[in-house]
């Protein structure tokens, strides 16, 4: 029997599984130069991630589905020590670069277009040091845009 709940799981025949090539070139450059008409955009919301604990975010994402949800992100939030972090009444929020420094994205013509990160969640509170969580993103980033995608 079905459940009345609503979810953001996708059916089983709707797979939506971009590889980094797509996100970047037909999704991050979509959205960026205006053209989000296609199927696939019905999956990624606009939103800041970075106020958010990721544990919440599978409540805004439009589609939660093989353990990854999709999201453009502003890029504003990058501090000098390469962190994103946000802060809340609990404490801080902490998006911290794991060792693996980035991973460029080339176009056909070898040019690098975009930079995929992988970032790890730290949750902070004002008595003890920032504690890791299992909570990982890639991060993609257009080189001469000023948005990116989160994953």
């Amino acid at each position: 029997m079905a459940s009345s709940s609503k979810s953001n799981a996708v059916p089983p025949c709707d797979v939506f599984q971009p590889d980094d090539e797509e996100l970047v070139f037909c999704y991050l450059t979509g959205k960026m130069s205006g053209r989000t008409v296609g199927e696939g955009f019905r999956y990624v919301k606009d939103i800041d991630v970075y106020k958010y604990e990721p544990s919440k975010l599978s409540s805004l994402a439009p589609y939660f589905g093989h353990g990854k949800m999709y999201f453009f992100s502003p890029l504003d939030k990058v501090s000098k020590r390469n962190e994103c972090q946000e802060t809340s009444s609990r404490g801080r929020l902490l998006w911290r670069k794991t060792e693996k420094t980035y991973e460029e994205i080339k176009a056909t013509n070898g040019k690098s277009i975009a930079r995929k990160t992988l970032l790890a969640y730290y949750k902070e509170d004002q008595a003890s040091a920032p504690v890791k969580s299992q909570w990982l993103m890639k991060e993609y980033m257009l080189l001469h845009q000023n948005d990116k995608m989160v994953g």
